[in-house]
């Protein structure tokens, strides 16, 4: 209560790495699914995708650049971006203007690529567990949607006063 609240879109952040980092339609995926019949070479793909957008993020200027204007113009008072994923660099432009920044943590995910695609893949999985972990560490709050996810985080050095777990509830009311 009493926050102002903005929507921002990496869709409205045209730039190359937004393109990596933007969560896909259900069409795309059902088109995928058709396309790549193996589901193994599907979860690679996004392992893939996933590291190249971080990989991006970070050297984006024109990501940064449109994302400071942004803050600028509609000063927000927190900052919620959705998953790890290019969370880094955005973290770090709200320290610059002393916003607190919360990532919300669907899954923890690099259980399911490591479950998704074995032993072969490992290093990967693990550089990506580094980054998903590393941010959690570093934003103000997790959000995430279950007491499991919660206590992976826990066990991986996440502070457990940063993790905060958002049960859906069918009558909004509950929260007023």
């Amino acid at each position: 209560r009493g926050n102002k609240i903005s929507i921002l879109s990496l869709h409205d952040l045209t730039s190359f790495s937004s393109k990596f980092l933007v969560i896909r339609k259900r069409q795309s995926s059902k088109l995928k699914k058709k396309l790549l019949k193996n589901e193994k070479l599907r979860w690679f793909i996004s392992l893939f995708k996933s590291l190249v957008g971080e990989f991006l993020s970070r050297i984006d200027l024109i990501l940064l650049s449109k994302f400071k204007k942004e803050i600028m113009k509609t000063k927000p008072n927190i900052i919620v971006y959705n998953g790890p994923i290019g969370a880094f660099v955005l973290f770090k432009v709200s320290k610059k203007f002393s916003i607190p920044f919360y990532i919300c943590e669907h899954n923890v995910d690099y259980y399911f690529y490591a479950e998704k695609l074995g032993s072969w893949f490992l290093p990967l999985i693990f550089f990506y567990k580094t980054i998903e972990i590393s941010v959690c560490r570093k934003v103000d709050k997790v959000i995430c949607f279950n007491k499991i996810d919660k206590s992976r985080l826990v066990s991986e050095g996440v502070s457990p006063t940063k993790v905060l777990v958002w049960k859906f509830q069918i009558n909004p009311r509950k929260y007023d």
